[in-house]
């Protein structure tokens, strides 16, 4: 069967299936992190830009493609944060929009595990719109991160290629002190938190790896290793098994041109039938594009029998147990979850709170618990007005999962000082600024979109009980500061049911100050220090700049009560340097130091302060 035939689309969905469990062993983010930043790659900034350049303004546009294309990804996103103007440049390009789009995974596994600055944007590019491991020219669905490859599950696991050592491993075996490796060679990898084991076990993780192969090969040409031992480090050495492969992969889709989707690989679900109720081998680990799979069905009698007791993919098919054949079904156990998971639920009118014991679901069913709750954990009457609260156990006898019902009485914001009170269902989100703030605005039939000006607003919530206390102490602050009309406008208090978890903030329209600001940020600044208050955040993204040059003040999540003199005097003396920052911080990407020695650059999903908002 060809790609374009009329039932191809509904073979590939009823007779494939795509494998979950390989891409949770390796790096991965959690969803809500990409799919919070998604929006702000793809985009420059809706306010045009109002300065170029500088020197390089002069360069034609096909010198300064070429510029782009050759930076390295790190190099790439510092340049995005230059100005408007520099973000227009940089977003612009389709190789880019492209691997913003389908690879954000790999654009951040790389950015995590200090890769970034190996690699380009257009190198990136090239690996997406291939579809062949690079080892063994099969569909390979996973980017190998010290080489910026396409790779196979296969390949990961078993190719002399791949093999990897951590850096104190080398040195030890090399005869020569980390130190000195370092400067000999530095394609390393700083890896990163993850569960890296299939089989429930906690894996090793070292602070960085490097390419075995590769790192011996360059040792040995600088005369490295036989001057200091003249051992091999590649002799009797067997790498950590898989997990320490799995620290250097991440799933990375190959986008097809001629379709213009993304494909992350398929398998098949007949001969996983095969496998387990006929106990035949097959290829279990490799994965098929969905040309590919189209011509495998073509041979797979067991495929072709669920297609026909499907009738043609129109309904469910069900195996020799009379289990549904669904994606679900062809999930194991990937690991055991090691903290309590807790989520929030919202059935009707009602929010219950979810928590699941430690290791009573393995983590795939964690990460699928916000779309699939309903069919992971057991029924529970959502609808009942005697519970709010849920602990959910795994009976180690039966192995069966058993909740058990409370009504809990949950903390709320104590300080209420706004006669307006709204309920958090009449609010509808717009855009995701950060975990406990976002834009919204009136719920269609809500009682306030009737009576009120459809105007976009910020609102901050706390979602779980322990965030409370960061909407308390925000709270307090807007009360003390709402009479000197230098922050937001505060709307009123959000609550559910009974309780208040958040607030409601008008949204400033305005930019970011500047170093030509300098006196009127100072003196807003001053009206806060007349009251004690320390604000505890002062960069240039945090003071908005109106038209008419009115400073509003944002952000008091490290505010500080009665302050004393000579803090205030710090955060004072702090602002002119603040104001003059260029490196983003406040915005859409920031560089958080980690606990290596080298900066871990990570997509957190922060305000975009540039276009205009208030938090």
């Amino acid at each position: 069967m060809k790609p374009e035939h009329k039932d191809a689309d509904a073979v590939v969905r009823t007779c494939s299936y795509h494998r979950l469990d390989f891409g949770a062993v390796m790096v991965r983010s959690r969803p809500y992190v990409t799919e919070a930043v998604q929006d702000s790659l793809q985009a420059s900034f809706e306010i045009p830009p109002s300065s170029g350049l500088g020197d390089m303004h002069c360069l034609p546009a096909e010198l300064m493609t070429m510029v782009l294309e050759n930076l390295d990804i790190l190099s790439y996103f510092r340049f995005r944060r230059v100005n408007r103007y520099a973000r227009i440049l940089s977003t612009s390009p389709r190789e880019y929009q492209l691997v913003a789009k389908y690879g954000v995974e790999g654009l951040r596994a790389m950015l995590r595990s200090d890769c970034a600055r190996r690699f380009t944007i257009m190198g990136l590019y090239r690996v997406l719109t291939s579809q062949s491991c690079a080892q063994c020219g099969k569909f390979g669905g996973y980017l190998f991160l010290l080489t910026a490859t396409r790779c196979c599950f296969p390949c990961l696991q078993a190719s002399q290629n791949l093999r990897v050592i951590s850096t104190t491993n080398f040195a030890n075996r090399a005869g020569i002190s980390t130190y000195k490796l370092s400067v000999s060679y530095r394609s390393t990898l700083r890896t990163v938190s993850g569960c890296y084991s299939n089989s429930g076990a906690q894996a090793k993780r070292p602070k960085k790896l490097i390419l075995l192969s590769e790192a011996v090969a360059a040792l040995d040409g600088q005369g490295i290793l036989k001057k200091y031992s003249g051992r091999n480090p590649l002799r009797g050495y067997r790498d950590g098994e898989h997990e320490q492969r799995f620290m250097a992969a991440t799933q990375f889709p190959w986008y097809n041109a001629s379709t213009g989707k993304a494909e992350h690989g398929l398998s098949c679900k007949g001969c996983y039938v095969r496998l387990t109720t006929r106990h035949r081998d097959f290829d279990n680990h490799s994965a098929l594009s969905a040309a590919e799979f189209l011509v495998h069905f073509a041979t797979c009698v067991e495929a072709q029998d669920i297609w026909a007791k499907s009738q043609q993919g129109t309904v469910p098919v069900e195996d020799s147990d009379g289990n549904g054949v669904s994606t679900h079904n062809f999930y194991g156990l990937l690991h055991t979850g090691r903290d309590d998971c807790y989520f929030r639920i919202l059935a009707g009118t009602n929010v219950k709170y979810i928590t699941i014991k430690a290791g009573a679901l393995d983590g795939e069913s964690l990460m699928d618990m916000p779309l699939d709750f309903q069919n992971i954990i057991p029924p529970l009457p959502y609808d009942k007005d005697d519970w709010n609260s849920a602990y959910i156990t795994r009976i180690a006898a039966t192995g069966e999962l058993e909740p058990a019902l409370s009504q809990t009485t949950l903390p709320r914001v104590q300080t209420v000082w706004h006669p307006k009170m709204i309920n958090f269902l009449d609010l509808e989100r717009t855009k995701l600024l950060s975990l406990l703030a976002q834009e919204c605005k009136w719920k269609q039939g809500s009682a306030e979109i009737e009576t009120r000006d459809q105007k976009t607003m910020i609102a901050k919530m706390a979602r779980f009980p322990w965030e409370i206390q960061y909407i308390e102490a925000e709270t307090r602050i807007y009360q003390l500061l709402q009479p000197l009309q230098i922050t937001p406008t505060f709307l009123g208090h959000i609550h559910e049911a009974d309780r208040v978890i958040g607030v409601l903030l008008e949204k400033v329209e305005g930019r970011p100050a500047n170093s030509g600001d300098l006196e009127i940020c100072k003196a807003a600044l001053q009206r806060l220090h007349d009251l004690r208050i320390l604000h505890g955040d002062c960069n240039r993204h945090n003071f908005i700049i109106s038209a008419d040059e009115k400073v509003t003040l944002i952000d008091f999540d490290n505010a500080k009560v009665d302050a004393d003199a000579e803090m205030m005097e710090k955060e004072m003396a702090s602002l002119e340097e603040q104001l003059r920052e260029e490196t983003g911080r406040g915005e859409g990407f920031i560089q958080v130091e980690s606990d290596d020695e080298n900066p871990d650059v990570r997509l957190i999903p922060l305000h975009n302060k540039n276009i205009s908002h208030s938090t």
